[in-house]
């Protein structure tokens, strides 16, 4: 009885267990059901989570953004405002500009205006002047000045001989050349008093209309021949007045060779010649350094002398003709070179170039070099020498050369006006105080 009781007890107790497996596993299963669902939590709060940062930094750079947008918004204001106050500047000047355009043109219109008077008024007196009788003039005789006056003015003797024969005659000479002698006879002292008229041929018509009846009796017959002659008169005067002007610079020209004569030298070793052309302006001379040509101070009285530099040759009369050493083509001091302190010689050739070399050098070359070994034993506008102080400074320049001895000539440019501008074509500069002319005795 016992053990079925045990029995019993046992099943039962089997049973339990069994009910509480049961039980245990139905708790397992939603304990994992559970983690599952506390897993799947866990992860979308982790997106939510990273969702969340990725908001927030996209939030902080669209802040950044925005700050950098107001930032050049502000920007931006200003300079629209600058830009609005420079526009009313510019509106402001433009007006100004426009106003004072108004008054150049009005300005330019007078101008004008007054040019075509002037202009008008130079016609009168040209066409005054041709209908004149032009004052009486001594022709050249020398031949041979006005074949370099002709030169000079760029006009051929056939061009000249014409200009000549028209530039001579007067309003009453064409009007006897051509039919009109009755009308110079009748009344010869009111045509020339027309010439100063802006229109001299209705200044004729109107003193033929003006005529007395049998004054105008006579001119019957001959009014065909008047009326083309009175036609012709502008013409003939335009012709005359440009002939007068050609002759008139032919003159001009022929008095600037006559002027010129005295630039004319022949100190040129053996038969001689001549180192300026007639028209006073030499064969080759130097320019200043912004290339203008080197006057001579004596043409400032008169501005129509130019004679230019004077050509020094070598080996002429009354210098030394000692024979000098030749020196190596490329020797000389270059230009813009430092100077050491120390002596020089130079020569300035006739393009107006600077050769120059230390007596230090030269005495390290055989034969005795000089200025001609310098020339190339060549014409020259200039030699001399010179001295080097402290820092480089020339201190002296003068022009002394045995062998080509320049000297001051009257009517050409001045030794000095030639050195400083050939040194300074070569970059070096010398005080007016620096120069010493040396004048030779006996020259």
């Amino acid at each position: 009885m016992q053990a079925r009781a045990d029995a019993k007890a046992a099943r039962e107790a089997a049973d339990q267990a069994f009910a509480d497996a049961a039980a245990a596993r139905t708790a397992a299963t939603r304990a994992e059901a559970e983690a599952v669902r506390a897993r799947t939590a866990a992860t979308e709060a982790e997106n939510h989570a990273t969702a969340a940062a990725s908001a927030a930094s996209l939030a902080e750079r669209e802040a950044t953004a925005a700050q950098t947008a107001a930032a050049q918004a502000e920007k931006d204001a200003a300079d629209a405002a600058q830009l609005a106050t420079s526009a009313e500047e510019y509106a402001t000047s433009a007006e100004a500009a426009a106003k004072k355009a108004d008054s150049y043109a009005k300005e330019a219109d007078a101008a004008a205006e007054r040019a075509e008077a002037y202009q008008r008024e130079q016609e009168r007196k040209a066409r005054e002047e041709a209908a004149s009788k032009p004052a009486p003039t001594t022709p050249e005789s020398d031949p041979d000045l006005v074949k370099q006056a002709l030169e000079e003015a760029g006009i051929s003797a056939e061009e000249y001989e014409a200009a000549l024969a028209i530039a001579g005659k007067d309003l009453l000479d064409y009007l006897l050349e051509n039919g009109a002698e009755i009308l110079v006879e009748l009344v010869a002292g009111d045509i020339m008093e027309c010439i100063d008229d802006p229109d001299i041929a209705t200044c004729i018509w109107a003193i033929i209309s003006n005529l007395p009846v049998l004054k105008a009796a006579k001119l019957l017959g001959k009014i065909p021949k008047i009326t083309k002659a009175i036609l012709g008169i502008s013409a003939f005067l335009d012709k005359t007045a440009a002939a007068r002007k050609k002759v008139k610079k032919v003159e001009e020209a022929l008095e600037k060779v006559k002027k010129g004569a005295k630039c004319l030298t022949d100190d040129k070793p053996g038969k001689g010649g001549k180192s300026v052309s007639a028209a006073g302006r030499p064969e080759a001379a130097a320019n200043h350094a912004d290339g203008t040509w080197a006057r001579s101070t004596a043409a400032d009285d008169d501005p129509s002398v130019e004679c230019g530099p004077y050509i020094w040759w070598p080996y002429r009369p009354g210098v030394d003709h000692t024979d000098q050493g030749p020196v190596p083509a490329d020797a000389g001091i270059p230009a813009g070179a430092f100077l050491r302190p120390g002596d020089y010689i130079f020569v300035v050739r006739l393009d107006g170039t600077l050769r120059a070399m230390s007596n230090d050098d030269l005495d390290e070359i055989e034969d005795y070099p000089g200025h001609t070994s310098l020339a190339e034993d060549k014409p020259v506008l200039m030699a001399g020498e010179f001295e080097v102080g402290a820092a480089g400074l020339i201190t002296m320049v003068r022009n002394f050369s045995g062998h080509y001895m320049p000297q001051q000539k009257e009517g050409f440019t001045s030794l000095k006006d030639i050195t400083k501008a050939s040194f300074l074509g070569h970059g070096w500069v010398f005080p007016d105080k620096a120069w010493k002319l040396y004048v030779k005795k006996n020259p």
